[in-house]
């Protein structure tokens, strides 16, 4: 079976498309459906927050860094699992500061960084995180607390209220 170039070209194309749309739908569910909503833009480099549909205050589009190249910061909807206070460490990376971590996926966060850090916001700086400064971090993560309760383990992975949706586009 041959396949044109044409063909493979339209196959691409509609790949493409179909990402797109698939982030639009996922974008707009998220800010309709759950009470805390987090977009990530890694093309732009920003967030977006919103609580009950709104934009929220002193959150929303706002620089962030995420991952530098060879590294890579997973796109999708999340739900948030560990919920940290301001003293996290990681403990990959020779304990960096991950104020106010909003955990995504495994060792991936949301997070507060360095004020040294601050300047590479709006770049591709990270490890696969996603970092912003610690006040925007610190007021995100008590948005969580308050709206997705908290369990014994700090983890509100199970709350219906509060989801993340990081996208490429």
């Amino acid at each position: 079976m041959k396949i044109t170039f044409i063909t493979l070209l339209l196959s691409i194309v509609s790949v493409a498309n179909a990402e797109k749309l698939s982030s639009s739908q996922d974008v707009d569910s998220c800010i309709e459906n759950f009470t805390v909503c987090v977009i990530v833009s890694k093309a732009e480099q920003r967030l977006y927050a919103y609580y009950n549909g709104k934009a929220f205050d002193g959150v929303n589009d706002t620089p962030v860094s995420t991952a530098r190249p060879g590294k890579t910061t997973p796109t999708g909807t999340f739900s948030i699992g560990e919920l940290a206070g301001p003293h996290r460490v990681s403990t990959l990376y020779k304990g960096a500061a991950l104020y106010y971590a909003m955990q995504l996926a495994g060792n991936i966060f949301i997070h507060g960084t360095s004020e040294d850090k601050y300047a590479m916001l709006g770049e591709r700086a990270s490890a696969g995180c996603v970092r912003t400064t610690f006040a925007v971090a610190e007021k995100l993560n008590l948005l969580m607390r308050e709206v997705g309760g908290r369990t014994k383990t700090g983890n509100i992975a199970d709350s219906s209220e509060v989801r993340v949706v990081v996208i490429a586009d």
